[in-house]
């Protein structure tokens, strides 16, 4: 890597972090651990499997759009790693 790039790259992960420290100042981390704990898991099995679906429906989706010129594993992927990259820190 050039220096420009590991200076914006550097640049980027403190301003994360900053904006990480930002948002958590005043949040009481003991009821977010005691939410997590009392949580039911059957909920929330079934929320990972309805956004997982969700997320493999939008991959069909963009494989027709693309007139299925990829393979449909591929159009999946690459819209998981799009929503992914949009809900990264350095992202901002």
């Amino acid at each position: 890597m050039n220096r420009k790039r590991l200076l914006a790259l550097a640049i980027s992960i403190l301003v994360s972090a900053g904006s990480l420290v930002f948002i958590l100042q005043n949040v009481p981390l003991d009821e977010v651990i005691h939410s997590i704990q009392s949580a039911d898991s059957g909920q929330l099995l079934l929320g990972l499997l309805f956004s997982t679906l969700s997320l493999f429906t939008r991959g069909v989706r963009w494989w027709i759009l693309l007139s299925r010129r990829l393979p449909l594993r591929e159009a999946a992927h690459i819209v998981n790693i799009m929503f992914l990259g949009n809900q990264l820190p350095l992202r901002m």
